[in-house]
């Protein structure tokens, strides 16, 4: 561990004090004011030393942090409000300063009496013994202690040595160190009493704003924290380690001089040197908010206040030895980049994604209108989007919040910049609870897919004294200036006018349009030029029909008899409808047409895809739709509607969402509603408990098939479709070398109630050889296991979910008769063992030579037995004794995904010439 004690330890904290330039000023204005500085300084001592209680990964934030960011204000404020002039710094002023410099962190302890505390630990939901470094305690601090600080001031023994009524202009000059440089002027006065003078808080905030920034000190890094840091290996830890090699690497080399900032330091690695650019750069840009703002406070100094003249820091980091720096490793064509973000390369070929982009930022407008408004407002949300054909023109109009001047040029026309990501967004309490779809700020511009100019209107709601604003947007030529008028005329919200390219089919829009929106949460409507409305969306998703399924064949398909079954559900996370269709034959209800044709006979596309959205938007959500017990969409219509974006990740052009705890939980929300949904339609058809009928409906709706692909089907069936996945097992006996065979239907849930092993045939084996009746494989498993009686199952989804997880399966050899006797690989399970949650899993892998899961198991040995069993395409079991398992996992854990898939696909192959080039390969005998 590094052993870096070179710094100096703190002084005494009233005597430190007593060094600083600001507190002799106000020592020769006013000695009892200079006193109480220094009783204040001795009462708040021990509060904030506690602070490294609550934080003990932080910097200082002590009575020394208070005396170095004192002594950088002296350096900052312009020498001449430091003299004895009329204009120069009252002592007022200069209690504020001081005690804004040692107080602004105070808010990071509990400073409160012991029956307070108590019930601000109530407040938060928190026993009174809860450790000082619980997370919500600590989250809750650091977010609030600025507001905490005029707290302190008003109730604390330290606080009644201010004058109260310094006190409310102290709190927000504290408070101003935790704000945005922009919402600075908004909470602090330009000019207001303190004692008999005017004075400014906003200078005097922005004076303490400036020191903290440049608060770089030898002392500012603790030795126990240093020493934590460098233990632990938690993010958190490894933030503060940063943080602190940077103030090492500095120390106390940051200097004011004729107006500039100068900063020099040696770093030892480039990671703490390339964030110092970056703190760096940010600090140069509060900087440069403050100087601007500086220049409001000339009412009250009529002199300069700040001694900088230039925001930007002189900087000599010296890099480690041996090593070129620099800051920018990756330089981007700004032209270019532009190209790509309005291409298809990015946002693919669908020309209707630019509109789904463009109507969901005018949903998220509705939407945040909506969430902000009060009643009395009688807010009523409304999109239209109108088609002209005649002049190849589409646009799209919200009566949503709209935009001021600022959001049209730090937001809209920024790109890569989403207003709703900003901090000024989500630091403001208005928006808490709001959840935006928006992420990127970079869908707008996929208009320029189909569109050669956006001509814009917009007018900022619920403010009566905002403006009204036109402009227009082009790629080609990309935009050197911003032509935007006023226009008070225009209503609140946002119109955009896309004129199309040329080649650009306005009838594909249109029909796309009508597939990608389903149910959005505010009234949208497509029009023509002449006002005719030709699709109004509903707001919530409607009962699935039997139209929405065989579509213009509807009529015909009722004609035949064909009769149909709907179910509608939600959670507080989704809305889900869904369709079957089914006939009456031999008194029997069945998911085919009364011809005993399947039902996808009667539509033009086969089957129907399942439909996903968010807010009414299309959207994939890598559900395993194909697993489900019954194929609905082979027989009917499946639709499922996401309420809110909240907790969900997007992928970058939002076509799909990305896997997270959130999204977990709505896959699951949506595996309970289907699984819902079938039980409703096996009551309605009155098969429910029955397994041998709801497996006649199952082949109804999906051909045969083995595994799917999916290592955790079993439990998917088991904790959500119970009753509700049968699978055949068929029992032999043998009798006085007579062979009884009894075929039976059980759920999958009681197939480990078996009390004989189970024979499992391969696929492969079965497909080969359909001319082979049942009888024939019984006669066979049972010669081959020479038991008088067992179990048997062919290959199928349910049996091979059974494999996955069974905790004890064989894989043994045997010779196979038909049509040349060869040997051939079988799987025997033993029921009675149990089963559990991925007991032989390995590993899945995708975009290789070969994609699936790998599972291990144990093999039979026997003279040239080969160490892996393909099953299916997307299944391979690897012995767990064998060294090309080990190889196998080794490679995969270093990450060499192609070199896996190129083996498992050799493995896959399963021919004599494959096992040659896997030995070569891996240097592993294969067979022996």
């Amino acid at each position: 561990m590094p052993n870096d004690n070179f710094h100096s330890s703190p002084g005494n904290p009233v005597e430190e004090l007593k060094t600083t330039i600001l507190w002799k000023r106000l020592n020769s204005l006013s000695t009892s004011k200079s006193q109480a500085m220094c009783d204040f300084v001795s009462l708040i001592d021990p509060y904030l030393k506690d602070i490294t209680e609550y934080f003990p990964l932080y910097t200082r934030h002590d009575c020394h942090h208070g005396y170095q960011v004192l002594e950088r204000m002296a350096q900052i404020i312009h020498p001449d409000l430091l003299d004895n002039s009329k204009e120069s710094l009252t002592e007022d002023e200069v209690v504020c300063l001081i005690v804004s410099a040692y107080a602004h962190d105070i808010g990071m302890t509990i400073f409160e009496r012991v029956q307070e505390r108590d019930e601000f630990l109530h407040q938060l939901n928190l026993p009174s013994n809860v450790e000082n470094t619980n997370s919500k305690l600590t989250d809750h601090l650091r977010r609030n202690h600025a507001e905490r600080g005029e707290k302190f001031l008003r109730f604390s023994d330290a606080g009644r040595l201010i004058s109260q009524s310094l006190t409310d202009s102290i709190g927000k000059i504290m408070k101003s160190h935790n704000l945005a440089p922009d919402k600075l002027k908004d909470e602090l006065s330009e000019i207001e009493a303190v004692g008999r003078h005017a004075t400014v808080p906003l200078a005097l905030a922005i004076i303490l704003c400036c020191a903290d920034v440049l608060e770089f000190s030898d002392t500012r890094v603790l030795d126990s924290a240093y020493e934590e840091a460098c233990i632990r290996e938690d993010a958190a830890a490894k933030k503060s380690l940063l943080e602190m090699r940077k103030h090492r690497a500095i120390g106390e080399n940051v200097a004011i001089q004729e107006g500039f900032i100068f900063i020099s330091g040696t770093f030892n690695d480039t990671e703490a040197l390339h964030a110092m650019h970056i703190a760096l750069n940010q600090i140069e840009s509060w900087l440069k908010q403050y100087i601007k703002l500086i220049s409001c406070c000339r009412a009250r100094f009529r002199r300069d206040i700040l001694n900088i003249k230039s925001p930007i820091i002189k900087r000599r980091l010296k890099e480690p030895f041996g090593i070129i720096y620099h800051p920018v490793a990756i330089k981007i064509d700004e032209r270019q980049m532009k190209k790509l973000f309005t291409s298809e390369n990015l946002w693919g070929s669908q020309k209707v994604t630019a509109l789904k982009e463009l109507i969901q930022n005018t949903i998220d407008a509705c939407r945040y209108r909506e969430y902000i408004s009060t009643n009395a407002e009688d807010y009523k949300p409304n999109i239209e989007i109108i088609f002209n054909m005649e002049t190849s023109e589409i646009t799209v109009t919200d009566n949503g919040c709209g935009m001021d001047k600022d959001d049209i040029l730090e937001f809209f026309l920024r790109l890569g910049k989403s207003k709703t990501r900003s901090r000024q967004f989500e630091t403001d309490p208005r928006n808490r609870g709001f959840y935006p779809i928006a992420r990127f700020g970079v869908g707008f511009w996929s208009v320029f897919t189909i569109a050669d100019k956006a001509s814009v209107k917009t007018k900022l709601a619920s403010d009566e004294n905002s403006e009204g604003f036109i402009f227009e947007v082009t790629m080609e030529p990309v935009m050197r200036y911003l032509k935007l008028i006023k226009d008070n005329n225009v209503p609140e919200g946002t119109s955009i006018k896309l004129k199309l390219k040329k080649d650009i089919d306005n009838a594909e829009l249109l029909d796309r349009l009508n597939h990608v929106i389903t149910s959005p949460p505010v009234p949208i409507s497509i029009k023509d030029y002449t006002g005719q409305t030709l699709t109004q969306f509903p707001t919530n998703l409607p009962v699935a029909t039997s139209e929405d399924f065989f579509e213009y064949f509807n009529q015909e398909a009722l004609t035949k008899g064909i009769e149909w079954f709907s179910c509608s559900l939600q959670t507080d996370n989704i809305e889900v409808t869904s369709g079957i269709a089914y006939s009456i034959i031999n008194n029997e209800v069945r998911c085919l047409t009364p011809d005993m044709e399947p039902m996808t006979s009667l539509i033009p596309s086969g089957f129907k895809d399942p439909s996903v959205s968010i807010c009414g938007l299309e959207v994939n959500i890598n559900y395993p739709f194909f697993t489900l017990p019954l194929a609905i969409t082979h027989v009917g219509v499946l639709k499922v509607n996401i309420k809110t974006p909240k907790g969900l990740n997007f992928s970058f052009y939002r076509k799909d969402l990305q896997e997270n705890p959130r999204l977990i939980e709505i896959k699951n929300d949506l595996h309970k509603c289907i699984s819902k949904g079938i039980s409703q339609f096996y009551n309605h058809a009155g098969v429910a408990e029955k397994p041998d009928k709801i497996a006649l409906l199952i082949s109804d709706t999906r051909g045969s098939g083995g595994d799917s692909g999916i290592s955790d089907l079993y439990f998917m069936y088991q904790n959500y479709y119970k009753n509700l996945v049968p699978m055949c097992i068929y029992k032999w006996q043998k009798v006085r070398y007579k062979l009884s065979l009894l075929k039976k239907w059980k759920f999958i849930e009681e197939f480990w109630l078996l009390d004989k092993p189970v024979i499992y045939i391969p696929e492969i084996l079965h497909k080969n050889n359909r001319t082979r009746n049942e009888t024939y494989y019984i006669n066979w498993a049972c010669n081959i296991t020479k038991r008088d009686t067992g179990y048997l199952v062919f290959a199928s989804r349910e049996a091979s979910a059974i494999i996955d997880v069974a905790n004890k399966t064989l894989v043994k050899h045997a010779m196979y008769p038909y049509p040349n006797s060869s040997k051939i690989q079988y799987l025997e399970i033993l029921p009675e063992y149990g089963y559990s949650e991925n007991k032989s899993y390995l590993f899945s892998i995708d975009n290789a030579p070969w994609a699936g899961c790998v599972f291990k198991i144990e093999f039979e040995k026997n003279k040239n037995y080969l160490p892996w069993m393909p099953l299916g395409q997307q299944r391979i079991f690897l012995d767990s004794e064998h060294k090309i398992t080990e190889r196998l996992v080794e490679s995969y854990n270093k990450g060499n995904i192609w070199e896996v898939g190129h083996l498992l696909s050799l493995m896959q192959t399963n021919n004599e010439s494959a096992y040659k080039e896997i030995e070569r390969l891996t240097g592993i005998k294969i067979l022996k």
